[in-house]
C-alpha cells in the first residue's frame, strides 16, 4: 500500500462505518444498483451521518477500505464510480419538516474523478435532515456487516429485517411489493424465486450470523403465494462493534433524542452557548451543562455538543 493511502485511511473518524439512515431511506430503490455500487452508497451515507456540511470529499483509499473493494485497480475502481454517479443523482427521498412534507434528490451533484477515483458528493440541503436529524423512527446498521453480503437480494433484504432489528417480530409483506423492493423481474416463477432468492439469502443471513433465526415462509390463498412472511429474532446490540463503534452509535442516539424539538427545547440559551462553544471539548461541555442541570433540578437528558 502507497504511504500516502496509508495516511488518508488513518485520517477517517473512529466509528465512520455506522450507518444510520430515516426510515424514508429504505424507499430508494436500491434494487438498481449492482452490489458494488450498493456498497458504496452506504459508504457515502456512512460519512454523510451527523455532518452538517452538505458536502462530502472521499479519496479513493478510504472508499476501499470503506467498501472492503478487492481489486487494487485505480482505473477500474474510478470506472465503476463514473459510471454509479447518474444512477446516485437519480435517487429522489421524501421528507418530513415540521408541518410539512417535500420530497427532492438526495445527492444534487456527484463528482467523480475518472483518474484517481475520489469523489465528492454535495447532498440536497433540504433533504440532509434523513442522514442527520433522525429521532425515533431510522434504521441503523454497521457497513462492515453490509458489504460481507454479497448478493443484492439479501443486502435487501437485510435493510427490511434492520428496520425492525429490536423488535424480533414477523414481517408480512405481499408478494407484489417483496418484488417490486427486490427488483425480481415479473419472467422469474415462484419457484424460481424461492430457489434464488429465498433459499439462498436465509442461508447467508444465519450462516453469517447477521440476523438469528432468520427465515422466509409463503402465506398461501388456495394454491398461490399472496404474501411471505419474514421471521427473526430481536438483534438487541449490533453484532461484529468495536468500542469506538459502540461509542459512537451512543452518540449518535443522544444527538438523535437531543435534536427532537421537545427534548432540545429543554436547555437554555445559556446551555445552548456552552455547547456551541468550539473552544470547549465534547467532555468539558458537558460537564458544565449537567453541572446546571443538576442546580436547577432539570430532568436528566441526554447532551450533545452543537459543534461535534
Amino acid at each position: 500500500m502507497e504511504p500516502a493511502e496509508q495516511v488518508e485511511q488513518t485520517a477517517l473518524p473512529l466509528g465512520h462505518e455506522v450507518v444510520k439512515w430515516d426510515n424514508a431511506m429504505n424507499e430508494i430503490n436500491l434494487a438498481s444498483l449492482s452490489v458494488v455500487e450498493m456498497n458504496l452508497f452506504t459508504a457515502i451515507c456512512a460519512q454523510v451521518v451527523e455532518r452538517n456540511a452538505d458536502e462530502v470529499h472521499l479519496t479513493y483509499s478510504a472508499l476501499r477500505e470503506l467498501m472492503h473493494y478487492k481489486s487494487k485497480s485505480r482505473v477500474r475502481f474510478a470506472k465503476m464510480v463514473v459510471k454509479a454517479t447518474d444512477r446516485l443523482r437519480a435517487f429522489s427521498v421524501t421528507y418530513e419538516r415540521g408541518d410539512k412534507v417535500g420530497a427532492g434528490q438526495l445527492f444534487y451533484n456527484v463528482e467523480a474523478n475518472k483518474v484517481t477515483g475520489d469523489m465528492t458528493v454535495a447532498v440536497n440541503p433540504k433533504v440532509l435532515g434523513i442522514l442527520n436529524d433522525l429521532t425515533n423512527h431510522f434504521t441503523l446498521f454497521l457497513q462492515p456487516d453490509w458489504v460481507m453480503l454479497d448478493s443484492k437480494y439479501a443486502k435487501l433484504i437485510y435493510l427490511m429485517v434492520m428496520q425492525w432489528r429490536t423488535t424480533g417480530k414477523n414481517l408480512v409483506i405481499p408478494v407484489t411489493e417483496f418484488r417490486q423492493r427486490l427488483g425480481i423481474p415479473d419472467s422469474m416463477s415462484t419457484s424460481q424465486v424461492t430457489k434464488r432468492i429465498i433459499l439462498p439469502v436465509e442461508q447467508q443471513l444465519n450462516q453469517k450470523n447477521l440476523v438469528p433465526g432468520f427465515k422466509i415462509t409463503p402465506i398461501s390463498r388456495g394454491r398461490k403465494y399472496i404474501k411471505y412472511r419474514l421471521s427473526f429474532d430481536a438483534l438487541p446490540k449490533l453484532r461484529h462493534t468495536t468500542p469506538a463503534q459502540d461509542d459512537r452509535i451512543r452518540r449518535l442516539t443522544e444527538v438523535a433524542e437531543a435534536k427532537d424539538p421537545q427534548t432540545a427545547a429543554m436547555y437554555g440559551a445559556a446551555d445552548r452557548r456552552v455547547l456551541s462553544d468550539a473552544t470547549l471539548t465534547h467532555t468539558e461541555a458537558r460537564q458544565q451543562v449537567r453541572a446546571h442541570q443538576q442546580a436547577q433540578g432539570l430532568p436528566d437528558i441526554p447532551i450533545f455538543k452543537l459543534t461535534d
